[in-house]
């Protein structure tokens, strides 16, 4: 990806943000922007529309792995209102209470529901956001929650939360 796309984005964030952060139920985004494709994708497994605009920019969506005999699995993907962007990731909840952020589903089939969640985005030309970019700092936007030095694009592009 080139520095072009980030510079553009950052761009459009402080476009976006100038008199504050957006309001998407004010601006009528779509809350169930891409749910059909994220359920179609989910099956058999159950998925959740956590799409909400209380300091959040995008829609979100959880595909939950829950079956008896194993750990639980969490799939997040989030798609930006602010520009075409989205983030993806695997949280695996094992049973003595600890998480793992950011894993891969050892289950083929499984591990696909978020290749094609994925190859869907990509083919509508939204771009995965790469970790190095999302972590951009962008002190010149001002946020609800969180300080001036604490900004970052990927808290602009999907939600904003204190840290």
């Amino acid at each position: 990806m080139s520095e072009e796309v980030l510079s553009s984005w950052i761009k459009s964030v402080e476009d976006q943000f100038a008199g504050g952060p957006p309001d998407g139920a004010a601006l009528e985004w779509d809350r169930h922007r891409f749910e059909l494709q994220v359920r179609d994708f989910a099956k058999p497994f159950k998925y959740y529309n956590r799409t909400s605009f209380d300091n959040k920019y995008c829609n979100t969506y959880q595909v939950a792995i829950d079956r008896p005999e194993e750990d639980r699995w969490l799939l997040l993907v989030q798609v930006s209102f602010i520009v075409d962007a989205y983030i993806m990731w695997w949280t695996h909840y094992l049973p003595t209470g600890r998480t793992q952020v950011g894993q891969v589903h050892p289950e083929n089939d499984i591990q696909g529901i978020s290749e094609n969640m994925r190859a869907f985005l990509n083919g509508q030309a939204f771009i995965e956001v790469p970790m190095d970019w999302y972590r951009t700092k962008l002190p010149q936007v001002d946020l609800q929650i969180s300080k001036p030095e604490d900004v970052i694009l990927g808290k602009c592009l999907f939600e904003d939360h204190s840290g």
